[in-house]
């Protein structure tokens, strides 16, 4: 019975050792996290959707590829996209410029979502900005984690139409970081943020595609966002 016993005892650890050493021989398949360095700079910018300041020009530049969303729908070749980042004391900036020969505007209460916008999602701050049909610009907050009240610290946002497209700005003051995130901004802080390109090119509301850095970005999965480290 003890012999018997032994031999069922050393099968299981040889069993054991040969799934412990297969399981440490696979490989891992999940792509590492796409990491970005945000340059410090200096020089004040005038949210007015233009990017006409020359701060721009240095910061960190993110051209966006291409996904498409819905394989049925016809390919959008008429849209190409960059992200320019850059953070200081005052808050984390963020612009697009965005070359869009046809552009479908949203109406006052339609969802920026379902129309030509920029997207950026900072940690889970769901930001949207765009050109309002009426005229002007609108964007949106969407807070899709913790409930935070911005109030004050609510981030801000402008579009402006330029004859290729339109380009955008974004910035999230350092009080709405340090009331979202607990931390001021500072060298070294690491975020979770992705960028996006809302194309819409058929009236019909199905008929969008969205362009996106990193391109395998899962929507408000932050595991699939970049990582953005500030210098």
């Amino acid at each position: 019975m003890l012999k018997r016993s032994l031999h069922i005892f050393v099968c299981l650890t040889v069993f054991a050792l040969f799934a412990i050493s297969v399981k440490a021989a696979e490989p891992n398949l999940e792509p590492p996290p796409v990491v970005i360095e945000i340059p410090k700079l200096d020089g004040a910018v005038t949210l007015d959707g233009n990017m006409g300041e020359a701060v721009w020009s240095q910061a960190l530049r993110i051209v966006i590829p291409r996904a498409l969303l819905e394989p049925e729908l016809p390919r959008a070749d008429d849209v190409s996209g960059e992200v320019r980042v850059f953070w200081n004391d005052n808050g984390l900036y963020v612009a697009y410029k965005v070359d869009d020969r046809k552009l479908y505007l949203a109406d006052t209460e339609d969802p920026l979502r379902e129309f030509d916008a920029a997207h950026f999602w900072f940690d889970r701050l769901w930001i949207q900005v765009g050109l309002a049909k009426e005229g002007g610009s609108r964007f949106s907050v969407i807070n899709l984690g913790k409930y935070i009240p911005l109030i004050d610290t609510y981030p801000q946002a402008a579009a402006n139409k330029i004859s290729s497209g339109y380009t955008a700005e974004i910035f999230i003051p350092n009080s709405a970081v340090k009331l979202y995130l607990g931390r001021d901004l500072q060298s070294g802080l690491e975020i979770r943020m992705a960028f996006g390109i809302n194309n819409r090119h058929q009236e019909d509301r199905k008929g969008h595609v969205t362009h996106s850095f990193p391109d395998r970005y899962g929507f408000n999965a932050r595991d699939s966002f970049a990582i953005g480290r500030l210098k």
